[in-house]
């Protein structure tokens, strides 16, 4: 699932929009087929899909119409603001100018 989602990034870089969207998706399904192996599946899956939108943003792909409007804004847990998993996401959030929600 790992390198599902890697392969994913790799074609959002290359600007093949639904590859990479697929490429995440794919990373999701494979996570929940085997969610033994993942602790916590849901919030592995919170900080994947975060990271999603980070690399839509960072290949400056948030405008370009087949992406989803979930994507384009952060979907985070409710308990996210005291979870350290996604500290280091809200400082690169920021450093991309993507819409981080405040605390």
């Amino acid at each position: 699932m790992f390198l599902t989602a890697t392969r994913g990034l790799l074609e959002f870089a290359k600007g093949n929009i639904d590859a990479g969207l697929a490429g995440y998706d794919l990373a999701e399904e494979l996570a929940r087929k085997n969610d033994a192996r993942v602790a916590e599946l849901d919030p592995f899956l919170a900080c994947m899909r975060v990271q999603e939108t980070l690399v839509i943003y960072h290949f400056d792909l948030a405008a370009a119409e087949r992406i989803p409007g979930e994507l384009k804004h952060f979907v985070l847990p409710d308990d996210w603001a005291s979870d350290l998993r996604f500290k280091p996401f809200s400082v690169v959030a920021k450093r991309l100018h993507a819409p981080w929600p405040s605390s």
